[in-house]
């Protein structure tokens, strides 16, 4: 038997944990094997549980409380030795990360925000302010709640504003960025060259400074998956930056050679890593102030172009990775409504393709001017959050899913936001986007009451186990699963049923290329098993289940065919049971007893996704169990 230290952190203030007498902790292990049974450990003083398991492979936990109101989450997969960090915050609800009074972050802007997964440190610098807020910095473990104001002799070594932060090594890269003390005229000053590295353990910078070639402010930039840190576009001393630049750990050293170029430099862009791997590069704007329309999208190791798709050239747009490589945009607007009109996101399709759909702006909740995205929880699509001056902020949450009476006429049959009963208070600072801490967590800056913020939505993330079948409806609305999300829109014709109902999904001929991805997790040896229900047409379903896709890799396609069913026909009314068991490079189909087959995918862990096989059928019910 292995025995995991798990330390319970709670944070302070209004969100410290209330332990009634007897209120226990649902402690879940969690790794890649099957799922354990809960421990219940009793909440003491100290935060300190042990959490025995059988798997030496333990990396984190899962922390529930039906015990306490509001109920109290946690969730962690990162492991350092044989201890494991977990913090504890109410179920949805806006906590205050600073202390009452805290000068930094201040009311200035500019503030570069940044999150390392490693480290499990969030960490924010600089701002666009003429005194010390300039050169300040903070940060805020995720796992411990600790939280850490830079010092005199740990600050910043120069005052920036607009700079980018980064994962990188075992801390954090600050980037660029341009000094706001001396001259108050963004055109007028002075752009950094450098970067300094974040040492989450001491909590200093490193005194050395790291060349980047060229000054560059208000730009973007993005983590690689080999570790560097690629700079994208913002404005150098020879105008907007097209060329793309990396920088690179272990030698800190910073190339553009081998690296693609964009089509069209811009101002405050917004880079992503989507979730195939791609980089996406949009918004943003020209030196006039003139919106950019161009989505443009690269390699994952950004030497190649990988195409690029016009937008309309809206303000201030809001782009958030969505399951598969897809990704979603939301514009602002500037000035007066009807000069925006109309108000349309964008749902782009992994393959480029662009599916508007009409905005839901009401008198109560007019377009702003700076939409936010943020990370949704359980769904795996985001909040969209506006913030009004002397208003309420609104928030949203993305449906991509047809809803109730939804025809080919109907703006249920669409994408779209709908009202999400979220009370962010204070509300973000919409000049400084939100950063993300996780699938169901992040935190922001507010101007209306300065200091930092958290909230975290739901306990899960890559290593969450599904006791109850993946096609489970949602809590709130029948019409659409709890834990999968289409990779695309989903066709609906007038008088045609949803594809998705309290339970049940049909795989239809017009969903062809459709993938539904299992969302927030990652699996390596799996063993899944799908109940599987005939389609209008009758067929039986063995004849034709699901195209599973392991990352890019599908199995049970033409390259590696399910195995013909064995045995009778399916009576009418029974269900039939497929299974898939992954281990390693190998993936084996079963389909009835005794007939099964053996394909090749790749090791590691990968999202999950199915989509339409050779005949349309209705998926009842899918499990996964970790190996």
């Amino acid at each position: 038997m292995n025995t995991v230290l798990v330390q319970a952190h709670e944070l302070s203030g209004r969100c410290s944990v209330e332990r009634p007498t007897m209120a226990t902790l649902a402690l879940t292990a969690l790794g890649p094997f099957p799922i354990t049974p809960d421990v219940p450990v009793r909440l003491v003083p100290e935060g300190d549980q042990e959490l025995q398991t059988f798997y030496p492979e333990t990396i984190g936990v899962q922390a529930t409380s039906a015990d306490l109101d509001p109920e109290v989450i946690g969730y962690t997969d990162h492991r350092r030795e044989d201890s494991i960090d977990v913090l504890l915050w109410p179920r949805r609800s806006a906590c205050p990360l600073t202390a009452p009074g805290t000068s930094y972050p201040g009311d200035g802007g500019g503030q570069a925000l940044g999150f390392s997964a490693e480290s499990g440190v969030a960490l924010i610098a600089g701002e666009d302010a003429t005194d010390g807020r300039a050169q300040s910095a903070f940060s805020f473990n995720v796992e411990t709640g600790l939280v850490t104001e830079a010092s005199a002799e740990h600050q910043l070594e120069t005052t920036l504003a607009y700079a980018t932060i980064t994962p990188f090594e075992d801390g954090l890269l600050v980037a660029g960025g341009e000094d706001p003390v001396m001259d108050v005229d963004p055109a007028d000053r002075v752009r950094s060259s450098a970067g300094y590295f974040y040492q989450p353990l001491t909590g200093a910078f490193d005194p050395n400074p790291i060349d980047l070639l060229w000054d560059r402010s208000r730009h973007a930039a993005v983590a690689l998956q080999n570790g560097a840190t690629l700079l994208v576009s913002g404005l150098a001393r020879g105008g907007l930056v097209k060329q793309l630049q990396a920088v690179f750990p272990g030698t800190r050293q910073h190339s553009i050679v081998g690296l693609a170029a964009l089509e069209v430099g811009r101002l405050e862009p917004t880079a992503l890593l989507l979730d195939d791997g791609r980089i996406l590069v949009g918004g943003g704007q020209f030196e006039n102030g003139n919106p950019v329309g161009q989505v443009e999208w690269f390699s994952a190791n950004a030497s190649e172009s990988r195409g690029s798709l016009p937008l309309p050239p809206r303000p201030n747009r809001a782009f958030f990775a969505l399951p598969g490589g897809g990704a979603l945009s939301v514009p602002g607007c500037v000035g007066a409504a009807s000069s925006c009109a109309p108000w349309e996101g964008t749902f782009i399709t992994p393959d480029l393709q662009a599916h508007p759909f009409a905005m839901p702006a009401t008198t109560g909740c007019p377009i702003p001017e700076r939409p936010l995205l943020v990370p949704g929880g359980v769904g795996g699509t985001p909040l969209l959050i506006a913030s009004y001056p002397n208003a309420p902020t609104c928030v949203w949450r993305f449906n991509p899913w047809p809803g109730a009476a939804a025809n080919g006429a109907d703006p249920l049959s669409q994408p779209r936001f709908e009202p999400y009963s979220l009370e962010l208070e204070p509300p973000p600072d919409a000049r400084t986007r939100p950063l993300a801490t996780g699938p169901s967590s992040f935190v922001w800056i507010s101007q209306a009451e300065p200091g930092v913020h958290g909230v975290r939505l739901d306990a899960r993330g890559a290593f969450t186990y599904e006791v109850d079948s993946l096609t489970a409806p949602d809590e709130v609305d029948r019409f659409r699963p709890k834990y999968l999300v289409p990779d695309r829109p989903l066709s609906v014709d007038a008088g045609e049923p949803r594809p998705y109902d309290s339970g049940a999904l049909e795989l239809r001929e017009s969903d062809a290329g459709v993938v539904f991805w299992v969302t927030e997790t990652r699996f390596g040896d799996v063993t899944m098993t799908f109940e599987l229900d005939r389609a209008a047409s009758g067929s039986d379903p063995r004849e034709g289940p699901p195209v599973v896709v392991f990352g890019a890799t599908p199995v049970g396609d033409a390259s590696c065919p399910w195995p013909p069913p064995a045995g009778n026909a399916l009576p009418d009314g029974e269900l039939a049971t497929v299974v898939l068991a992954r281990r390693g490079a190998t993936v084996t189909l079963s389909n009835g007893k005794g007939s099964s087959v053996r394909c090749a995918v790749p090791e590691g862990m990968t999202p999950i996704g199915f989509g339409l096989g050779a005949l349309p059928i209705v998926v009842r019910g899918l499990t996964i169990e970790r190996q």
